[in-house]
Parts: structure tokens; C-alpha cells; sequence
């Protein structure tokens, strides 16, 4: 433990003890948990997020009527000095795998090389080369080699049979071939390509609006708890801050907690899959329990937004 947290967690323990405080009191007070009480009072603070952990620390400061300067400048001391000493030393596990697969590809580079020259040397020239001082082949007139098309009526009657065959399968062939390009052209049409876009879904309606006051004003820098217990399978979708922190399904019976510096915002697909609280204390709302649901959570009151179904698109078809 560093130099700085080790007098942090003193100046708080010993603060609340000539208080006459205990952790049950403090969380009375601050609404912070006892567990995390215990952390900053032993100075572990590695075991929280240091924003979490930075914010605890303001409001338990306050609640014991410390200076919250001197404790900030104490804990970002403790936070950023191990960060540039990670940075400064390097790793020597690192360089030792670095130096190990430089040498296995200089050798397998090498292994390689032997074998290229020993495969060359065993070739031997199965011709002569060739003579590049040779003239071109003459390229005979075009206009000998046209045959018309009387030309190739008459040779057709005087052939054999089966050679007549062959040559209306080969013009057959070469007339199928002339039209395949006109049917793939007109198989990528681009009123195909518009069908096949699909529509873009626009938001959930927005039925009523309303808004619910909050039993006990959140007081200015104290955390905001969140908790919801499923009573089935519940989707929804919290925000903290503007930070996403749950999305999907929590299963029924499980219990999940949140934390927040200002609000929340919670969408529902059912008003009777969750039961929320806020602070300890039961959320209720006013709506019909199949209701889909967005609140908006701040320290005075709730925003309570009651959803509809979406409206389907226009379907464009072919």
C-alpha cells in the first residue's frame, strides 16, 4: 500500500472514531455501502473504480467534516504514481518473448534459404533455351480466313450427317450464349434491389407522460442506487450518466444493483416483469402492468413515459 493511501484510510478511521461513529451510522448519513466503508477505511481502493472510488471519497470526507481538498490531491497522488511506474520499467517477460521469436524466424529464414539454394543446384535444364533472335510467326490476313455464309450452306449439305449435327449443335450453342447476358441483365433490375432494402424502425410511441416526486431529496454528491428484483423474465435496458450498464434480460428472482452521479434511465418492455427501488425505498408507478415503460430517474422526481407498440413501416414489394 502506497504512502498516500495508508493516510487517507487513517485520517478517515480516526476521524470517525473520535466522532463516536460507527459504519452503520456513516451509511445512515451518506448512503454509502459498508462494504465500501471498510474498503477506504483499510485504503484499498484498487478494489473499487477509481471514479466510484474518487466520489466515495468526497462524501464520506464531507460527512466527517475533513478537508475534501487535501483528500483528493492525496488520492490522485496515489492513483496516477503507480500508473507511471508501470509505464517507465519494462516488462522483461515481454523482451525475453520478443528476442525468442526473433531468433526462431532468423532461424526458420535461414532453414529456408539452404533448401531454396540446394533445390536449384539439383535442377538441371531439361531443353535448351530459347532462341530470342527468332522473327515472329507471320500472322496471316484476316480477310482469307472469312468464310461467307453460302460457303458454309454448301459444305453443311455436302458433309455427312453427323457432322451437319455437330455443327447445328455448335450454332445453337453460340445463340443460347448471345441471349443468357440479356436474361442476367434483366435478373439485376434495380426494383429487385429496392424490395430487398429493408425499412428502417422507427422509435416506440410515446402514450402519456408523467411525472412521480421521490420520497427524501437525493442530497448533491451522493451516490444514486438503483436496484430491481425480476419477478420474470424482465428486458430492459439501463443507462447510468448516458452510459449504457445493462441491456437484455435479467431472469426471474435475480437482483441486480446500479450506481449513479446524477440520473438514470430505464426502459421496460413490461410495467409488472421488475420491481425497482430507488435509495432503498419501492418505485411505484401508475400504469397498466403491460404498459411498456421509459423513466427517467433524477434527485428530485421521476420522469415517467408510458410506450406503445412501434408503428410498422411501409412495405415496398416488388
Amino acid at each position: 500500500m502506497s504512502d498516500q493511501k495508508q493516510e487517507i484510510a487513517e485520517l478517515l478511521k480516526t476521524q470517525r472514531e473520535n466522532l463516536g461513529l460507527s459504519i452503520g451510522d456513516i451509511y445512515e448519513h451518506t448512503r454509502i455501502n459498508p462494504e465500501f466503508i471498510k474498503v477506504l477505511e483499510a485504503g484499498q481502493f484498487d478494489l473499487l473504480p477509481v471514479a466510484y472510488a474518487r466520489l466515495f471519497l468526497k462524501t464520506y470526507a464531507q460527512a466527517l467534516n475533513l478537508n475534501v481538498r487535501d483528500i483528493l490531491i492525496l488520492f490522485d497522488r496515489s492513483v496516477v504514481l503507480p500508473r507511471e511506474r508501470a509505464t517507465a520499467l519494462p516488462s522483461p517477460e515481454r523482451g525475453i518473448n520478443r528476442s525468442a521469436i526473433f531468433i526462431s524466424l532468423l532461424a526458420f529464414a535461414v532453414i529456408a534459404v539452404v533448401i531454396i539454394i540446394l533445390n536449384s543446384r539439383g535442377e538441371t535444364p531439361l531443353t535448351a533455351p530459347l532462341d530470342t533472335t527468332t522473327s515472329p510467326l507471320p500472322i496471316p490476313d484476316s480477310t482469307e480466313s472469312v468464310i461467307s455464309t453460302e460457303q458454309i450452306s454448301i459444305s453443311e449439305e455436302e458433309m455427312p450427317s453427323d457432322s451437319a449435327k455437330s455443327v447445328q449443335e455448335m450454332q445453337l450453342r453460340d445463340s443460347t450464349q448471345s441471349v443468357m447476358p440479356s436474361l442476367s441483365e434483366n435478373q439485376m433490375m434495380p426494383s429487385d434491389i429496392v424490395a430487398e432494402t429493408p425499412a428502417s424502425q422507427p422509435a416506440p410511441v410515446v402514450l402519456s407522460t408523467y411525472n412521480l416526486p421521490i420520497h427524501g431529496v437525493i442530497a448533491e454528491g451522493e451516490i444514486m442506487i438503483l436496484s430491481g428484483v425480476a419477478r420474470e423474465n424482465a428486458h430492459l435496458s439501463i443507462t447510468a450518466d448516458d452510459r449504457g450498464v445493462f441491456a437484455g434480460v435479467l431472469p426471474v428472482g435475480r437482483q441486480q444493483r446500479w450506481l449513479a452521479h446524477d440520473r438514470f434511465q430505464v426502459e421496460i418492455q413490461r410495467a409488472s416483469s421488475i420491481s425497482l427501488s430507488l435509495q432503498d425505498q419501492p418505485l411505484e408507478v401508475a400504469s397498466p402492468p403491460d404498459r411498456g415503460l421509459r423513466l427517467t430517474i433524477f434527485r428530485t422526481l421521476i420522469k415517467v413515459e408510458e410506450l406503445g407498440d412501434t408503428p410498422s413501416g411501409p412495405q415496398i414489394g416488388r
